[in-house]
């Protein structure tokens, strides 16, 4: 069984890893970890034309897993990415920034003896 320690861990190296794939598609990282009330953004990014707001799920590959990372983004998981990225959209955007188009997007890492394997991004993956 994974500790909560190997679930941070595990979490952190996916957070980061995407950071990396955004910053080398020409992303600027705007936070990583953005608390807003009681919320959370893994990944706020922007690119040439949107604001992003990405959700990071990270699993293993070396134990069975019959769901993929994106389903763990449920119903209740997507009105608090709305209601974060709209409280986001709200107080920390300069001029320019609040002209290009919010999108929330979800990022799914797989890892494999605790390498990243691959990466399935899901651009527009939340909507109203």
């Amino acid at each position: 069984m994974e500790r909560k320690s190997d679930t941070k861990r595990i979490g952190a190296l996916g957070e980061k890893h995407v950071a990396s794939l955004l910053k080398k598609q020409g992303c600027r990282i705007l936070g990583r970890n953005v608390h807003l009330s009681h919320k959370e953004i893994d990944i706020v990014a922007e690119s040439a034309t949107h604001i992003l707001f990405v959700e990071v799920k990270t699993r293993s590959t070396d134990k069975v897993n019959l769901y993929r990372p994106a389903d763990a983004v449920n119903g209740a998981k997507q009105r608090n990415l709305l209601a974060a990225a709209a409280m986001y959209l709200r107080s920390q955007l300069n001029e320019e920034q609040a002209a290009k188009q919010p999108r929330i997007d979800v990022a799914e890492v797989y890892l494999h003896e605790g390498k990243v394997e691959r990466v399935n991004y899901i651009p527009n993956a939340v909507t109203r």
